[in-house]
């Protein structure tokens, strides 16, 4: 028998969730609430395309969308129709996502750089792990939120963890920094394209359009 504040759920595909219901509260504002944890979700492709993606984007913001709009100017998913989304398919789009990749690379080793944890910099990656999150999920059908969320945390995590390292590096190895960039270069190219190359990371999985 459910217990008071739960509903047995009539869903057939219920086993792969986790529901829970808050009961009321009385003089809360929030009534009931519940939230879903789907297993589904966390097993499937675009989730873990969003976080290698998310993690790109902290350590080069650019990269992360150069590499999605890459992919999304050839398998040009209907999913993005009617969207503002729609326009990271158009090939100007994914140029100049490319041109301001190569700008972030060569801008990364300048001296007068800021660090990229300083808000206005950090904010950027944040919006570009949301912005190829949100794009993700869109394309599989997903809450555009979710992935925008998920993308941003990443990208988060990443940026603190790739400032870290990189300081770490550069002050155990005695290397110039703008050489331990060159090196974080090769590693988060050779990332993005591994994750990229020879895969449909701009394409729908799991659900036909």
């Amino acid at each position: 028998m459910p217990g008071r504040g739960r509903a047995p759920s009539q869903n057939s595909n219920s086993r792969y969730k986790v529901v829970a219901c808050a009961a009321t509260v009385p003089g809360s504002p929030f009534k009931q609430s519940s939230f879903f944890i789907r297993l589904p979700e966390i097993m499937s492709k675009h989730f873990w395309q969003t976080v290698g993606l998310g993690t790109i984007a902290g350590f080069r913001s650019m990269t992360a969308p150069a590499l999605l709009t890459g992919n999304l100017a050839k398998f040009h998913p209907q999913a993005l129709a009617g969207s503002p989304l729609r326009y990271l398919q158009k090939p100007l789009v994914a140029t100049g996502f490319k041109l301001l990749a190569g700008g972030e690379l060569v801008g990364d080793k300048l001296p007068q750089t800021p660090n990229r944890i300083a808000p206005p910099v950090l904010l950027g990656r944040l919006l570009s792990g949301a912005l190829v999150g949100a794009t993700l999920y869109k394309i599989n059908h997903g809450k555009t939120l979710n992935g925008a969320l998920l993308g941003s945390a990443v990208a988060g995590l990443a940026t603190f963890g790739s400032f870290w390292l990189r300081k770490k590096t550069t002050d155990e190895s005695g290397l110039p920094s703008a050489l331990v960039g060159g090196l974080e270069d090769i590693l988060v190219l050779s990332s993005g394209l591994a994750l990229s190359k020879g895969t449909d990371i701009g394409a729908p999985a799991g659900r036909a359009l």
